[in-house]
């Protein structure tokens, strides 16, 4: 029921990398907002912390 068959390859590959994605998106964003500290406001935090995560998970996504 869960393995992958012969016709649903692409769909398996497309979920596993939607899932590394959304992993790698938490956990640079997690990085990214912890090194900030103090500096910033929360909706300035929040701004920094996703761009440089889009960029990140963007970059990695492409290499792909």
């Amino acid at each position: 029921a869960w393995q992958c068959t012969a016709g649903k390859e692409f769909a398996w590959n497309l979920l596993s990398l939607l899932t590394t994605t959304g992993m790698l998106f938490l956990e640079v964003s997690l990085l990214a907002f912890l090194l900030q500290g103090n500096q910033y406001s929360g909706l300035e935090a929040l701004m920094r912390t996703l761009i440089i995560s889009g960029i990140i998970v963007c970059f990695d996504f492409f290499l792909k």
